[in-house]
């Protein structure tokens, strides 16, 4: 983590703090946006461009940022702005596509808790379950994992804190039924 001193040279104009925080969150926030968009290149467009929006916004932040949530938040902004763009929201594959892009497995599923016998098949059916959810429960979903609380994705969403519950409530519920699915299918 980046200590509050670093920000507060960050937010004073410091470049040696900024390019701190810098190595620190970028390979978190690459995760998070190649978990939205699910394009390798894509998202480390969408990190350097959340890292240059961060610089040129940071000292017109005040001295009470909540680093993590802030740089999440331009992600995602970034990322939802993009797929509007190409209008890829409503069109995102189910499925990935075999050969070396199926090789190409997301962070989140890397995390895994399952036993190593259990790990190749918890990942496929991890990466086949994210895909089927929309962007938003998805995200959602990636910023539990990434360990913040509902109100801060409230916040980052522009939610209430129950209705970030009820929707990552529903996210998990379709994650389990499409996990029962999927192990139907597969067994």
């Amino acid at each position: 983590m980046v200590s509050d001193v670093i920000v507060a040279r960050a937010v004073d104009g410091d470049g040696e703090a900024f390019q701190s925080i810098v190595v620190c969150y970028e390979p978190r926030i690459y995760r998070f946006l190649y978990g939205i968009v699910r394009d390798r290149e894509l998202a480390q467009d969408l990190t350097q461009e959340t890292f240059a929006s961060a610089f040129s916004a940071i000292q017109k932040t005040d001295g009470n940022l909540k680093l993590s949530a802030w740089l999440y938040t331009i992600a995602k902004n970034h990322a939802f702005s993009e797929l509007r763009r190409k209008r890829l929201i409503s069109w995102l594959p189910l499925f990935r596509p075999r050969g070396k892009a199926k090789e190409e497995v997301e962070e989140l599923a890397l995390r895994s808790t399952a036993g190593p016998a259990d790990d190749l098949v918890t990942r496929q059916m991890l990466r086949e379950a994210l895909a089927k959810l929309d962007t938003e429960s998805r995200t959602m979903l990636l910023l539990t994992v990434e360990g913040f609380s509902y109100v801060e994705i409230g916040q980052m969403m522009g939610l209430t804190v129950p209705a970030v519950r009820q929707r990552i409530f529903r996210a998990r519920e379709r994650l389990g039924e499409l996990r029962r699915n999927w192990e139907d299918q597969y067994e």
